[in-house]
């Protein structure tokens, strides 16, 4: 199984779900064609750096004009409005500490030295990043993700073949504690290793605060 674009979490209608996002696979390909040559082929906030504190529409604003003392280009001629205003968004999204509730992760934001079993790609057609290999005894694990009132989360991920695959989902309170498995869910082919498909899966209590928040593969991919 292939984990894709990412991670959704959410309480709401997977048609609800759906709307708040939409335009996150597009500000993912933006950033990879116009940013990550100089800020890294994967946003976090050390590449936030002094940006911490602005606000979206700052954000939307330098990506518009540019920033002439710090050699960066401005892209209003390149990109249209919406996807700068979709793409701002994307990466205050991506500069928070931890996610909550109707956040979405993306998948190669995991922890890599908390993870095992996977591969970091780009799609072929889109260069859209993404988790690779996820498949038996495979564990991708994000930290300090807010689970407050969080009831279902909502996986994209692609699967090309028909083999019998299940994963975890699995929360953790820190090193050298036992993770509690919140429930488990069957993969299923999507037409493709890069074909994406959203797959809901409730949990099974409703937790509170911070935990680290894994998907770990049962049997197959």
């Amino acid at each position: 199984m292939q984990a894709g674009i990412a991670v959704r979490l959410g309480i709401a209608s997977l048609l609800a779900l759906g709307a708040a996002n939409a335009d996150t696979p597009s500000a993912q390909a933006d950033y990879a064609r116009f940013c990550s040559g100089c800020h890294g082929a994967t946003f976090s906030i050390s590449t936030r750096a002094e940006g911490e504190a602005r606000s979206r529409q700052e954000i939307a604003a330098v990506i518009r004009g540019g920033n002439t003392q710090r050699g960066m280009p401005a892209f209003g001629g390149q990109i249209p409005d919406a996807r700068i205003r979709a793409l701002a968004e994307w990466l205050d999204t991506q500069a928070t500490n931890g996610a909550s509730l109707g956040a979405t992760i993306a998948a190669e934001t995991l922890d890599q030295v908390r993870s095992s079993g996977f591969v970091l790609m780009r799609a072929a057609e889109s260069s859209i990043p993404y988790v690779g290999y996820f498949g038996e005894r495979s564990s991708l694990c994000y930290p300090n993700v807010d689970l407050t009132g969080v009831r279902s989360i909502e996986l994209n991920y692609a699967k090309g073949s028909d083999e019998a695959g299940r994963y975890a989902v699995l929360v953790g309170d820190g090193i050298g504690k036992a993770r509690r498995n919140l429930g488990e869910q069957r993969t299923k082919p999507t037409g493709g290793w890069e074909t994406f498909a959203r797959h809901r899966i409730g949990l099974a209590e409703e937790l509170s605060g911070r935990h680290e928040l894994c998907f770990y593969g049962v049997e197959g991919g």
